[in-house]
């Protein structure tokens, strides 16, 4: 009898290992983001009835508007990764007979392997990848090797792991009285039902989970690269009953500056050295000052539809160094609020955004306080593999 599927795509973490940005959303060298290249395989393979993705609040949205369909739905996670797995479980349909629960950080795994995982399940009402352990393994204890392990008995755990649906929430419902932070399902099961077998089945190298900013930097590694470098240049008048606002911060100051948008000289100055290296046309062409729904438009929300044109073109950001040149106000503590406004509207790294403030000594527009400029470098690099 054929059974009911429901693979449960857990992404609601908060990334607090990769800076600013979540990684999930971050785009690979084959130009689609973590969780696109994650769900693929599941949407292709014809063992799979249904997809639940499990979200962040703050990615909730943009994932229901750009997954949703008859077979995916999109939910909001919980505060742990078993919090997460739970609410997933019950979006599932009322005809599911087995959850296939993988972590959207793991974008390689492949549409052969994820069956094989489903197919051996089936058989046996359980079933994990794990891997053999290829180091030397040690206990430690206070900064001392205690003992070493037999690596032969020690292996690694992948995902997805499946479970027969009506076992793996019997063993949730006992393991939630438990006070452990379940990092993988399998555990679940080995406290919740622990008299049930778990069959276990080769993993896959290549099925690497996304943890550290060191773990994207592998592998984004591309032949040949093609990078383009791009510099911008902005400036603005100040002014009375304006706001002052430089990437993306309101400052308090008595003047702020004159523009069509919020005047944001920094982000205008950024998003036409990317505009720049991209080769495209420039802000105001883009943004044309006569178009009336640009009119005291947030800079930030132009630098969004930059990163959109950016991904449509197969090109990312490597890294932005911005100087903002003022004589008042005084810069330095809002530096560090602006760079992270940056580095969230570009999906990026925070430490691939550079923000520095000069004054110019009294001389000048910019020194007499007339006026705040901005100069800006960026770096792309394209997706494709050459």
């Amino acid at each position: 009898m054929k059974q009911f599927i429901s693979a449960i795509i857990v992404g609601a973490g908060q990334s607090t290992r990769m800076g600013s940005c979540n990684k999930i959303t971050m785009r690979l060298v084959n130009g689609k983001t973590v969780i696109e290249t994650c769900l693929e395989p599941f949407i292709c393979s014809k063992l799979i009835d249904e997809i639940i993705i499990v979200a962040s609040k703050e990615l909730l949205a943009d994932f229901k508007n750009q997954f949703e369909s008859k077979c995916i739905k999109v939910v909001e996670g919980g505060k742990t990764r078993f919090d997460s797995v739970l609410l997933g479980a019950a979006a599932t349909n009322t005809q599911s007979n087995f959850l296939c629960i993988h972590d959207a950080a793991r974008p390689f795994a492949t549409k052969q392997f994820i069956e094989n995982c489903l197919v051996a399940a089936l058989e046996s009402g359980a079933a994990v990848p794990v891997l053999n352990s290829e180091d030397t393994l040690k206990t430690v204890n206070k900064n001392f090797i205690k003992k070493t392990l037999d690596r032969n008995k020690i292996f690694r755990v992948q995902t997805p792991q499946v479970f027969k649906r009506i076992d793996y929430m019997q063993a949730a419902s006992i393991a939630k009285k438990q006070k452990i932070e379940f990092t993988d399902d399998s555990h679940v099961f080995e406290i919740g039902a622990s008299n049930q077998k778990i069959q276990i089945i080769q993993g896959e190298k290549s099925n690497i989970k996304i943890t550290t900013y060191e773990d994207l930097l592998m592998i984004q590694k591309v032949e040949n690269p093609t990078f383009r470098i791009g510099h911008g240049y902005d400036v603005h008048r100040l002014m009375a009953e304006r706001k002052l606002i430089l990437g993306g911060v309101d400052i308090n100051y008595n003047l702020g500056l004159e523009g069509h948008s919020d005047a944001d000289v920094l982000i205008h100055a950024i998003i036409d050295s990317i505009l720049g290296a991209g080769g495209f046309k420039d802000i105001g062409e883009i943004f044309p000052t006569t178009d009336e729904k640009y009119k005291n438009i947030s800079s930030l929300k132009l630098l969004g539809q930059i990163k959109k044109l950016l991904e449509n073109n197969k090109l990312a950001v490597v890294n932005i160094d911005a100087t903002i040149v003022a004589q008042t106000p005084s810069l330095a503590p809002f530096i560090t609020q602006m760079k992270q406004n940056i580095a969230k509207s570009l999906n990026c790294l925070l430490n691939q955004v550079n923000v520095k403030a000069t004054t110019e000594e009294g001389l000048g527009f910019t020194g007499c306080s007339n006026g705040i400029a901005a100069h800006a470098v960026c770096l792309l690099q394209s997706f494709e593999n050459k």
